[in-house]
């Protein structure tokens, strides 16, 4: 029976047919002295209807703090080009600008300046922003396994740019260990739909980029099955860390978003004024 190891900062996860089993791999520091909360989130419907994000100490009101305009970049873009390309940073109106700096989106100056971060400075951080900082630059300075676990805990903070770049970093390491396996891509694609359910459409790009001929409909029956497990790890790994996992949040914009792909899909493109966090 053929076997798929994943490794992880939301478990190891080995899938033999269809059933999924994972090791939580949190700090036995934050562990210590807590009695094991297996309840987590159980269900696709439990999650969705979720919508209280989650830290430390429950809810907080200070990451809806309004935007520095000096930190707002505008640009006018061709639509055509901008909805197919990454365009997780970029947003298309200042709601959609504010979300993302509530869910710890990276500026552009942060992801340019990943290369030379000190993570050193970083280890042990709690700011779900900075975790998602370190997660980032441990990938780009070559250290993806340390990435992981800083990640893991973001996301479950509600940084799903976090818990998006997890999923990749974990399809990067399985297949450069393991190769690439039809197994891996349904995992990868499992992951990416928790980051649509948490809210954010645009990860859609991602799939279009690392899974170009993958068949969903084929797949479907796996896929689902494990985006159920992998939503109940990523409330149990909250619960475990002592706070209240982050739940759906949709992304502004979604109507105008998919008005300007059928546009690009006809064949035509109009300018669109963009924002982006440039500090």
């Amino acid at each position: 029976m053929k076997k798929f190891l994943v490794v992880g900062g939301l478990g190891l996860i080995a899938i033999s047919a269809i059933t999924l089993t994972s090791l939580n791999h949190s700090p036995a520091s934050k562990s210590d002295g807590r009695a094991e909360d297996n309840s987590g989130v159980s269900s696709l419907e439990e999650l969705r209807h979720r919508r209280d994000p989650g830290t430390l100490l429950g809810k907080d009101e200070s990451r809806h703090a309004r935007i520095d305009p000096s930190s707002i970049r505008n640009e006018i873009r061709s639509s055509s080009e901008l909805v197919v390309s990454d365009a997780r940073l970029i947003a298309i109106s200042m709601e959609e600008l504010e979300w993302m700096k509530n869910h710890y989106y990276p500026t552009q100056a942060e992801i340019n300046s990943l290369a030379t971060l000190d993570i050193d400075s970083l280890r042990g951080t709690e700011d779900p922003k900075l975790q998602t900082l370190f997660g980032l630059a441990a990938i780009r300075q070559g250290e993806p396994m340390a990435s992981l676990g800083m990640l893991e805990d973001a996301a479950s903070k509600g940084s799903v740019y976090a818990y998006e770049e997890l999923a990749l970093a974990e399809y990067g390491i399985a297949n450069e260990r393991f190769g690439k396996s039809i197994d891996g891509d349904r995992v990868l694609r499992a992951r990416l739909e928790v980051a649509k359910i948490l809210g954010d459409y645009k990860v859609d790009a991602l799939i279009k980029q690392y899974l170009p001929n993958f068949d969903d409909r084929a797949n479907a029956a796996v896929v689902q099955l494990q985006t159920t497990e992998f939503l109940r790890q990523l409330g149990t790994h909250g619960q475990l860390q002592g706070y209240r996992t982050a739940g759906p949040d949709p992304r502004p914009n979604l109507d105008q978003w998919n008005d300007l792909k059928k546009l690009a899909q006809a064949g035509q493109s109009t300018p669109i004024e963009t924002f982006s966090l440039e500090k």
